[in-house]
């Protein structure tokens, strides 16, 4: 081993986060056991911590305040569909996707930026749906009976309770699986629902790994068999009879974890093998030069002029997030971070108080137009106007999700008692290791740096390993523990450090990035660091 020498690696900046607490509900210790998959799933590579276990610092900490008090904030103010009228918070007013889409990205936002008025704010959602539950397990207003926007509901009640541990969520969770259990044969998903159904089956499975009750699973087999042939799609981006909107962008990006989800449940190798076969094939076909591929709405090709939707930007990086996982592949990680520190800050101002519908490679103007003028599919006539309400009325709602559940996913429990970072950024997590709570602080201003440094502070002496995922377009990559490098240390893998950890252990990773061009279509081409 080599000794590090002081200054070899910049230091990053120190930041704080604000305490947090709750309005209504006990907030749990935040270093509780991950739940693994039961069988007869598929063991994963991965076990996602409860959201608020991860605590944002530094940029990405000002990143979420920023967004705490730009659009999601005031967004209730911004929009009047999220008023008290609306009919997720009991009211006779908007009962479809709008009020679920902006209440996933609220909780999540409230509970990892540590946001007591946030918090506040959710908990009347939250009390609502939970205290108006049907008698026969129903969830939400009785204006529509539609599956899909319930999809999103019951994710957003899955990660309230993670970050509270309300005693009401598993049992109301469980009351509305037995109601679609019950309801599905009779009442078969439709549209949008049969596009995005590998959503409730990730959810099925959080509250099957909690309660073990086995009607759970075969509910999940019932969605399996009503939802769109995803797998095939994927390999080649044909749909079949009876799928709903199969090239939609945002249903593309969605249903990346289907295939995934798929593979939890059957262990086949070849579901296993479609994510990244999809994820080869849809930048061949229809990748633009900024890192995903087209939509506005259905895939578009390969353009200069075409753009991604910003729903199609947050659900893609869901969708890698529960690959990772399931997965641990580290290049899925590689994907991740593309998008979030290009994609997403792209198609939302600094202040995150407005967005553009669809994010270009190039954007001569934005503003309104006549509609039909532009050459999308779907010209709304205000797709690339920065504004609070920019396009169709959904992404408004859904972007608030993508940096808070960055920050959730960016650390996950290995299967081995250890812990891995598998997206990078400055957090702080804490997490219970072998019965020892342990606290790592990661400090870095990464991706703007090269250098990320952990200190690693369990509660007694604990050995545990720390996996750390080395991004493949690394060049030299390093990682150093107590001032000696380690060796073993390869681009495009999970660098695995095995040791009894001491309260003040320090890990320094340097992950060397160079210059890159990338040719694109009809001679554009990308320069990427």
């Amino acid at each position: 081993m080599k000794t590090l020498r002081p200054g070899e690696c910049s230091a990053a900046l120190l930041s704080f986060l604000l305490a947090v607490s709750t309005a209504s509900a006990l907030e749990p210790a935040m270093e509780a056991s991950p739940f693994p998959n039961r069988m007869p799933l598929q063991p994963a590579a991965f076990m996602t911590l409860d959201l608020g276990a991860i605590k944002p610092r530094g940029w990405l900490e000002n990143q979420l305040r920023m967004q705490a008090d730009g659009l999601t904030g005031h967004a209730e103010q911004v929009i009047p569909e999220l008023g008290p009228d609306n009919g997720w918070r009991g009211g006779s007013g908007e009962g479809w996707e709008k009020g679920p889409y902006y209440l996933r990205g609220l909780v999540s936002l409230a509970y990892a930026g540590g946001d007591p008025k946030l918090k506040k704010q959710a908990q009347v959602w939250i009390d609502s749906l939970l205290e108006t539950q049907g008698e026969d397990g129903q969830l939400g207003p009785k204006s529509s009976t539609d599956w899909w926007p319930r999809m999103v509901i019951t994710w957003t009640l899955r990660d309230y309770h993670e970050a509270t541990k309300d005693p009401r969520v598993i049992p109301a969770l469980t009351k509305y699986a037995r109601f679609m259990h019950e309801r599905l044969p009779k009442q078969p998903l439709q549209e949008w629902a049969k596009a995005r159904a590998g959503d409730q089956i990730d959810t099925l499975y959080w509250l099957y790994n909690r309660t073990g009750d086995a009607f759970l699973l075969e509910l999940v087999d019932e969605l399996r068999s009503q939802a769109n042939l995803w797998n095939p799609f994927f390999r080649s981006l044909r749909g079949s009879a009876g799928d709903f909107r199969i090239t939609h962008g945002v249903n593309v990006s969605q249903a990346m974890k289907y295939p995934v989800v798929n593979f939890v449940r059957t262990g086949d190798t070849a579901d296993r093998a479609v994510f990244a076969d999809a994820w080869k094939l849809l930048p061949e076909k229809h990748g633009l030069s900024i890192g995903m591929w087209s939509g506005t709405e259905p895939l578009a090709g390969r353009s200069t002029t075409q753009g991604v939707e910003m729903c199609s930007i947050v659900e893609q990086m869901l969708s890698n997030e529960v690959a990772m996982k399931s997965l641990g592949d580290p290049v899925i990680g590689d994907q991740l971070e593309r998008i979030a520190f290009n994609l997403l800050p792209g198609g939302t101002t600094k202040d995150f108080k407005q967005f553009q519908y669809y994010t270009l490679p190039n954007v001569p103007v934005a503003r309104q137009n006549e509609k039909g003028t532009l050459p999308f599919a779907d010209d709304h006539g205000d797709d690339l106007l920065v504004s609070p309400h920019s396009g169709f009325h959904c992404c408004c709602y859904n972007l608030h999700m993508g940096w808070p559940k960055y920050v959730q996913h960016a650390w996950m429990a290995t299967g081995d008692g250890g812990i891995a970072a598998v997206a990078y950024g400055p957090t702080e997590v804490s997490v219970k290791l072998g019965g020892t709570p342990v606290t790592i602080i990661e400090e870095t201003d990464y991706p703007f740096t090269d250098v990320i440094r952990f200190s690693v502070n369990p509660a007694k002496p604990q050995a545990f390993p720390l996996k750390l995922r080395v991004p493949g377009w690394s060049k030299g990559p390093r990682v150093a523990v107590n001032g000696e490098f380690v060796e073993g240390v390869t681009a495009g893998g999970f660098l695995t450090i095995n040791r009894t950890w001491k309260t003040g252990d320090k890990v320094v990773a340097e992950f060397p990035a160079e210059l890159e061009t990338q040719n694109a279509y009809r001679g554009s081409a990308t320069l990427w660091r």
